[in-house]
């Protein structure tokens, strides 16, 4: 998806490979691609990739990326185990009995019809209306607002808050992002959803908010108050016009 060139064949660990650059802008991948809420946008970018040539696996990745944010991104990626053998062991965490965390216990909400609905909620509580969008760019802008953080309550320090306070905030906080998640989770099963934040608010209660196609052919419907209910396409054709 980048502008790039070739930088030919060579051995890496006697592995035959071919490598690849990229100084272009629109690179987004990495370990860093999902975090530029966190670093800002690249503004420069050089990065090497050396793929396997029998396999098209990657074999060794160089980033050299600076952010708007004043992040200078440099890491080197190697020694790639692929197809490596796990076991249920491998994933028992180990922790300290002494261990606590410093933003209370993080607990990760499914992506689910109910926890889209209760971040929903919460945006409208706060803000008194929905993301207008839930793309993953307009979430991210919402989501950067420092007024979000506020509202909630949201802060790294968290000072001369309560274990259960602070368990209480972060929950709330990592709610907000799973309408995006679950919005995308139905368009990657191509149940054809849409969503009109820009136009539908909390006080329309017979408006269509957010919608997707069930197997059977009917359509799941979330309105403006949040309420919920399965309707035949005739029904879904009257609730949309305008």
């Amino acid at each position: 998806a980048c502008d790039h060139i070739s930088l030919g064949q060579s051995v890496i660990d006697g592995v035959t490979v071919e490598g690849f650059q990229t100084t272009d802008l629109a690179y987004k991948g990495g370990f860093f691609g999902q975090d530029d809420y966190f670093i800002g946008d690249y503004i420069k970018v050089d990065v090497k990739l050396w793929v396997d040539v029998k396999t098209f696996l990657p074999v060794r990745l160089e980033e050299d990326v600076v952010t708007s944010k004043e992040t200078h991104i440099h890491q080197i990626c190697h020694d790639f185990r692929w197809n490596a053998i796990l076991s249920a062991a491998d994933f028992e965490p180990n922790i300290p009995e002494d261990y606590t965390s410093s933003m209370g216990d993080i607990i990760v909400p499914i992506t689910s019809e109910e926890n889209a609905v209760q971040g929903l909620r919460l945006f409208g509580d706060l803000l008194g209306k929905y993301p207008e969008s839930l793309e993953m760019r307009t979430m991210e802008e919402t989501l950067k607002k420092g007024e979000i953080q506020v509202l909630i309550g949201y802060d790294d320090s968290y000072d001369g808050l309560s274990d259960d306070e602070k368990t209480k905030i972060t929950s709330k906080f990592m709610l907000l992002p799973i309408p995006l998640y679950f919005y995308e989770s139905l368009a990657a099963e191509n149940k054809e959803p849409a969503y009109h934040g820009k136009t539908v608010g909390p006080d329309d209660a017979d408006k269509v908010l957010l919608r997707w196609k069930l197997d059977d052919g009917q359509y799941r419907v979330i309105f403006g108050d949040l309420s919920a209910r399965t309707v035949t396409p005739e029904e879904l054709a009257r609730l949309e016009q305008p």
